[in-house]
């Protein structure tokens, strides 16, 4: 008990030390505002000073002074982009690129981002102008040349790249679309976060939960990357009674590496390896390493396997993740590795489609994903593509591709296919494939409507 009482202590004073911080500041933010004319960058600092404290993210979510501070962000928002801007000769499609700007994970969502781009800045009419933009202490700024960005009317904001720290920045996007008119859209990958917290962690999934929110609030639209993203976004919104209308869009993702703004780099001793790959059965997976993406079951198949005489080859690529170590460590360990088992974590684009090229088929083992960009990679390439019986996988891959449900019949469909050369042809044929051109095609219909020749 008396911990506990020490504990209150130690908190109320906390708190009053807080108080005393932030009334000071506050004063000063308040004088500083009465000459605004004076000194813009006075105050847009003095704002910065708070927001970026320690002492304002200890209390923002009880402190007294939050609402006074909030409705300060508006006018300081206001002077701030009051400054004298270079002005626009056309409107502008901003493109929200914070992650990929600051670092580039080689992701399938940074795939993604990198691929619409290019495509979006083929087909955009010249009546617009196109700039990336990235988030940046509460402000969006261009990524070519740093300077502040203020969105007016006719233009347009998308939310390209997954960027969930644009939710302590609500204001910003408000005051564009409530005071300046602009039109706000945003791309979802999936929600999985919030459904499986045990695979990100509570901290994750509760960003994720926010974000997810927020977007649906302040859309226009939202361009889901497939039907079963699209319908677990309106379950969500059902739940939670958000009841703004934004329209709830799909759109086909494309496959074509080489149109992706592709990294780029080889291993010296790449042809040795892709040489050693072309001369077995070889089972390519492409994902970063993480809890959902089943590589352990596919491991432990694989092992199996190789004890028994089996001479296929598993070739892993992607970055690692996040609660993977034992994984890690596991292959690390391995006894097959390098002989038969291969794992790239920082494969290029460019090398990973030339292990497309050189594997005979890919083994998709998610328990859960948006869509599986893999998956059509892979059968744009001629490889047959082995994944789990889950419901994105089937409305992806529909019946050009097999389907396991568990470790024996995984372990079943690859000893078949050594076996068995005449089940080696992909399906492909038979499989509607799109271009990262006419996935950004779709997105700017919806977007510009009659405007995209």
């Amino acid at each position: 008990m008396t911990l506990k009482n020490n504990n209150k202590k130690i908190f109320k004073s906390s708190v009053e030390e807080e108080n005393f911080f932030l009334k000071k500041h506050i004063k000063s933010l308040q004088k500083l505002n009465e000459e605004i004319s004076k000194d813009n960058e006075k105050i847009f600092d003095s704002y910065k000073k708070i927001s970026l404290s320690r002492s304002w993210r200890f209390i923002s979510f009880f402190h007294s002074f939050t609402n006074k501070f909030k409705k300060l962000k508006k006018k300081i928002f206001t002077n701030k982009t009051d400054q004298k801007l270079q002005k626009k000769t056309k409107p502008e499609l901003l493109i929200d690129v914070t992650h990929i700007y600051k670092h580039d994970h080689k992701t399938g969502i940074q795939r993604v981002v990198r691929a619409l781009i290019g495509s979006f800045e083929e087909l955009l009419p010249s009546e617009y102008a196109l700039k990336t933009i990235y988030l940046e202490n509460g402000f969006f700024y261009n990524t070519k040349n740093k300077k502040l960005i203020n969105a007016e009317k006719g233009d347009i904001f998308l939310g390209l790249d997954f960027n969930a720290s644009i939710v302590n920045s609500a204001f910003l996007l408000n005051y564009w679309k409530r005071h300046n008119g602009v039109k706000i859209y945003f791309v979802l990958y999936d929600l999985l976060p919030i459904h499986y917290p045990n695979w990100w962690g509570e901290d994750i999934s509760f960003k994720h939960l926010q974000w997810a929110k927020y977007i649906l609030e302040i859309s226009d639209k939202i361009f889901c990357i497939s039907e079963t993203v699209a319908k677990d976004l309106r379950q969500f919104k059902e739940r939670f009674d958000i009841f703004n209308e934004a329209d709830i869009s799909t759109f086909n993702l494309g496959y074509d590496l080489s149109n992706s703004l592709p990294t780029m780099g080889l291993p010296s001793n790449y042809k040795i390896l892709t040489q050693e790959i072309n001369n077995h059965n070889s089972f390519l997976m492409v994902g970063t390493l993480e809890p959902r993406k089943g590589h352990n079951d596919v491991l432990y198949v694989f092992e199996e396997l190789w004890e028994s005489g089996n001479d296929s080859i598993l070739v892993i690529v992607g970055k690692k993740g996040w609660l993977i170590d034992n994984l890690v460590q596991r292959i690390k360990e391995n006894k097959w590795l390098n002989k038969k088992l291969f794992y790239f974590n920082n494969a290029s684009d460019e090398f990973l489609e030339k292990l497309y090229r050189s594997c005979d088929s890919l083994i998709a083992a998610s328990y859960a994903e948006g869509f599986g960009l893999p998956i059509i990679e892979a059968l744009s390439q001629g490889l047959s593509v082995i994944a789990r019986d889950i419901e994105i996988f089937r409305e992806v891959g529909k019946d050009s591709i097999t389907y396991f449900d568990s470790s024996d019949s995984l372990s079943y469909l690859i000893s078949n296919f050594c076996e068995n050369s005449n089940i080696r042809q992909s399906k492909s044929d038979k499989f509607s494939i799109y271009s990262w051109q006419e996935s950004g095609k779709e997105i700017l219909t919806q977007i510009l409507g009659g405007q995209l020749n």
